[in-house]
This record gives C-alpha cells, sequence and structure tokens, in this order.
C-alpha cells in the first residue's frame, strides 16, 4: 500500500516551494521505509522535509495503537519515510529501532513541512 497525503497549505517562498501536508501511514509498513518522492507532493526535488508525529490527533484514544511512540525520519538518499520507535532497554539494538516489515500503523500520522523546487 502506500502513504495518503493530505495537502494542508501550498506557498511559494522566493523560488522554493512549501508545503504542509498530513501523512497518513497504512496497514502494512514495508522494509527500509515508505516511499516519498517529490512527485509525490508535485515537485521536482526536496531541499527539506522536516517530519513531526501527529498521531494523538488523529485517535480519540491517547493509548490506542497509533500513539504508542513511532517517530519519523526522512531519508534524503532514498526517498523514504522511515518510521521508529524507542527500545527502552537499547542494550542489543540500540535506543531506537527501525518499525518491522508489514507492521500495521493505521492511524499513525505524521505532519510534514517540505521545502522543494
Amino acid at each position: 500500500m502506500a502513504l495518503t497525503i493530505t495537502e494542508i497549505h501550498r506557498s511559494v517562498f522566493g523560488n522554493k516551494r512549501i508545503l504542509t501536508a498530513d501523512i497518513d501511514c497504512d496497514s502494512s509498513y514495508p522494509t527500509a521505509g515508505e516511499s516519498l518522492t517529490p512527485t509525490d507532493v508535485g515537485m521536482i526535488g526536496f531541499d527539506i522535509v522536516l517530519l513531526t508525529p501527529q498521531s494523538l490527533s488523529n485517535t480519540t484514544d491517547e493509548d490506542a495503537a497509533g500513539d504508542l511512540g513511532f517517530s519519523p525520519t526522512f531519508d534524503y538518499t532514498n526517498n523514504k519515510l522511515i518510521m521508529t520507535y524507542s527500545d527502552l532497554n537499547g542494550a542489543a539494538d540500540g535506543p531506537s529501532i527501525q518499525v518491522a516489515d508489514t507492521t500495521d500503523l493505521t492511524g499513525v500520522r505524521v505532519r510534514a513541512l517540505i521545502v522543494g523546487f
């Protein structure tokens, strides 16, 4: 499946395009992240992609599966949205690890501020 991108606001600043959008994850997270390319948001290239989790605004229950602490990161080399979670013991695999393949992230929402061209 793919990400669902909902545009909130689009603008131009000088020679840069700016987009604010909500990105909803789906029911089967792929290994190495979800594809998020400039063409997905009507751009040619990215200068910066700022991401922040917004799941609490997307659910009615603060303990829902979508609110369990997933954190977004953008991989500029591969144009991928990577979701991680905190590993509280951190002994074996570090403090933050990528979500496993085919994990259901339904209800997980990310707010994005994208600057590009």
